[in-house]
């Protein structure tokens, strides 16, 4: 919920925060030069680093942290190799296309994470699964190998998923449509 929120909101209000990141940082480099520009870029930075621990957290619950920390080792990378492009043509960077596309990367990251938490009601017992499976695709590709794992917790794919799960993210893709 904390992510799609997060999404949404960036969405409406990205412009006004633009605007005003860029009036901060124009009146601290006036005020402090380099110093008071390095402050404003931390706490921009530092909004964001909460949104990450509390995601990062929420895999550190269920106990292996192998992806965690296989998760944490490609972001740097990944975090590297986008400054460097940056850095290296930023001229050239369309910043509107990057951000819409981590803004739908988050999206179904957001509704893996609620299908997972679906998958544990229904399990729980909280949660009928109406029609369980509905199909299946193991053959495909099976979610309890390692590359159908991966993209299972990326993407909330399900080899035989319940109708329940099916339904709430149908739900969810739709109210994120309509928002």
């Amino acid at each position: 919920g904390l992510i799609t929120q997060m999404v949404l909101w960036m969405r409406q209000n990205g412009r006004q925060m633009k605007a005003k990141l860029h009036a901060e940082l124009s009146a601290a480099a006036e005020r402090s030069g380099l110093l008071g520009v390095a402050v404003v870029a931390a706490l921009a930075v530092a909004r964001e680093g909460a949104e990450t621990v509390i995601f990062l957290y929420g895999m550190a619950q269920e106990g292996d942290l192998t992806p965690l920390w296989l998760g944490s080792l490609a972001g740097f990378i990944a975090a590297g190799l986008t400054a460097w492009l940056a850095a290296s043509s930023l001229a050239r960077l369309n910043i509107g296309l990057l951000l819409r596309l981590s803004s739908i990367l988050l999206l179904v990251l957001a509704s893996a994470l609620l299908i997972t938490a679906i998958d544990r009601l229904i399990g729980a017992g909280w949660l009928p699964p109406l029609l369980d499976p509905v199909w299946d695709t193991s053959t495909l590709i099976d979610d309890t190998t390692k590359g159908g794992k991966l993209l299972a917790d990326f993407s909330g794919y399900r080899a035989r998923p319940a109708l329940s799960s099916l339904l709430v993210w149908g739900a969810y893709w739709g109210a994120v449509m309509l928002a």
